[in-house]
């Protein structure tokens, strides 16, 4: 597939024109962001357009890749929510301690 797109950059960049014309294009995808939008309300500046191509992989793949993407965020869901039931329970056996401790 071949598209144009546009390329922008957030507006906590620091770069110069200089040194985004300086950059090489590896170095310049790791920093803009590819898309046909407008971004300029949210602080963005286009810098400019590319001309993309990439290929699809296929459809068994994507499912795969997003079934593992879908385990790697219920594993980190799952651990966030671990560590604020503790902390809760924490809390909790804390409230209990004191109210032991007034009725002793």
């Amino acid at each position: 597939m071949n598209n144009e797109i546009k390329v922008w950059l957030s507006d906590s960049s620091s770069k110069t024109p200089e040194q985004l014309a300086a950059m090489t294009p590896t170095q310049l995808a790791g920093i803009v962001i590819f898309f046909d939008g407008d971004f300029s309300d949210i602080g963005y500046s286009m810098i400019g357009t590319a001309k993309v191509e990439f290929d699809l992989v296929p459809p068994d793949q994507m499912i795969a890749l997003k079934i593992d993407a879908l385990q790697r965020d219920i594993t980190t869901v799952k651990a966030a929510a671990q560590q604020k039931v503790a902390e809760l329970e924490e809390k909790l056996q804390s409230l209990l301690a004191i109210t032991n401790t007034m009725e002793g």
